[in-house]
């Protein structure tokens, strides 16, 4: 099939996922697309990114999608319809990766991992990276002194980059 790109005005392809329902592609021009899996009939164009959109995924029973893009926000979408349900806002970069499992969307940009609650619409968690031993990773909450670590997620004081005991 040869998926036409004249409504989102001949922008290039970012991302794209699918279930055995739908398949979702995101675009450079900041909409996305649904199509049906089976024949691949545009079920519907969402439009409200003010930039590329870097990712979506669909849940697992193709009722939503979740997007995420440069303009630093996280959409929630009806497949339906294309009718933008909700927006989480707290990233201050693009946001490379989204993810929606149950009642959670995940979201990271370079500077941090958010987890929000699709059920309330607030922010669970905001995790941020630290190195240490050479090895990236996110600062978990009760794993680590709470002072040891900056505002920023970098460690003060141990110059050979261990982690405190934990708590």
């Amino acid at each position: 099939a040869v998926v036409s790109t004249q409504s989102t005005g001949g922008n290039v392809t970012s991302c794209i996922d699918c279930t055995e329902q739908i398949v979702a592609v995101g675009y450079m021009g900041g909409c996305l697309q649904v199509y049906t899996a089976s024949l691949f009939q545009l079920l519907c164009t969402c439009s409200r990114h003010m930039g590329p959109v870097y990712d979506v995924k669909c849940t697992r029973d193709s009722n939503f999608l979740v997007s995420g893009s440069s303009d630093c926000t996280v959409r929630v979408w009806e497949t339906g319809r294309g009718v933008c349900q909700h927006v989480f806002r707290g990233h201050e970069t693009m946001i490379s990766k989204v993810l929606i499992l149950d009642e959670r969307v995940f979201s990271l940009d370079i500077a941090c991992l958010k987890v929000w609650s699709l059920t309330d619409k607030t922010l669970l968690r905001d995790l941020k990276p630290i190195s240490h031993g050479g090895k990236d990773g996110y600062f978990l909450p009760g794993l680590v002194s709470a002072n040891t670590l900056t505002r920023t997620g970098q460690r003060r004081g141990n110059r050979r980059g261990r982690l405190p005991a934990r708590v």
